[in-house]
């Protein structure tokens, strides 16, 4: 499975990451962003992000700039590593990832030209209902991201 790299001005997954033209990597689990020390992918940009925890709609306002963070060091990233209430999701019963609700990443772009807010809505593809499912049968569909995001330019506000 490819990592996809996606630019959030554009809406676009990106073919060759490269620069700044990429804001996000998803891996597996892992969100990436454009900026920071650490490699795999090496990061070209200057992204900075945090995990608010305000539900999506809530948040209208660019929070406080200077609690962003990179991702750096080798587990150091900005958008939490792995589960246990640092990250984006959490392992139910059955170990699936499931998104906090109440969890929003701010993301300012690798580009510094713009904001977004973003909400990880599931990590399977055709989000299933989960009751009965199990880790295997579920394998072949992890790893597709439904989100939703909007983008903003400096002096704009979210809605």
């Amino acid at each position: 499975m490819t990592k996809p790299y996606f630019k959030f001005s554009t809406g676009e997954v990106v073919k060759k990451p490269g620069d700044d033209n990429w804001d996000i990597c998803f891996e597996h689990a892992q969100l990436k962003i454009n900026g920071g020390t650490m490699g795999n992918p090496v990061r070209t940009g200057n992204a900075k992000a945090i995990i608010v925890h305000t539900a999506y709609q809530n948040i209208k306002d660019i929070p406080n700039l200077s609690d962003l963070k990179q991702d750096d060091g080798r587990t150091d990233f900005a958008l939490g590593y792995r589960s246990g209430g640092k990250t984006w999701y959490y392992m139910d019963e059955n170990n699936f990832y499931m998104p906090y609700p109440e969890k929003t990443m701010f993301i300012q772009t690798a580009d510094q030209k713009g904001f977004v807010k973003l909400q990880i809505l599931s990590f399977y593809r055709d989000m299933p209902k989960l009751k009965g499912e199990s880790y295997e049968s579920i394998s072949t569909r992890a790893g597709f991201f439904t989100f939703r995001y909007q983008y903003i330019e400096k002096g704009q506000r979210f809605h």
